[in-house]
């Protein structure tokens, strides 16, 4: 299931309106393309796209037992993020809970960012914050992929 436009629009506006909804329009679409319910494997480069929300949370729970690394839902929020904002694996995958978290992430991302000097200026700061959150630090996200 791909949500449309119009309702992620009405989203960002209603679950994280502290950030730029074009900034949350970008990270959704590079992460999982609209789909609440896509889940990123980090240890082996794969993506998982279930039917359903109670089919992303039982293959979540079957990826926790094994012990895996992963991101999930709209905003692909990592697993090492849950505990710190409050999420879990039932919250991951409701649009409005991912939302509002990936939003804090990148909000954090973006503080971070604007008091180191590698960015003197707000672009490279939203540029830093955005490596920031797809990778946990300001220069990974800028380093091409094999």
């Amino acid at each position: 299931m791909i949500l449309t436009k119009a309702a992620l629009a009405a989203l960002f506006l209603q679950c994280a309106p502290q950030v730029a909804p074009t900034t949350l329009e970008t990270i959704v679409s590079v992460e999982s393309s609209g789909n609440p319910n896509v889940i990123a494997v980090v240890d082996d480069g794969s993506s998982i796209y279930p039917e359903d929300k109670a089919s992303a949370i039982k293959f979540t729970k079957e990826l926790e037992r094994q012990g895996k690394n992963y991101s999930a839902g709209l905003m692909q929020v990592n697993k090492k993020n849950f505990v710190k904002y409050g999420l879990d694996i039932n919250k991951a995958y409701e649009p409005c809970n991912n939302i509002a978290t990936g939003a804090k992430i990148y909000e954090q991302c973006y503080i971070d960012a604007k008091n180191d000097k590698r960015f003197p200026d707000e672009q490279a700061a939203l540029r830093g914050a955005l490596s920031c959150y797809y990778s946990g630090n300001m220069s990974r996200g800028f380093v091409k992929e094999g």
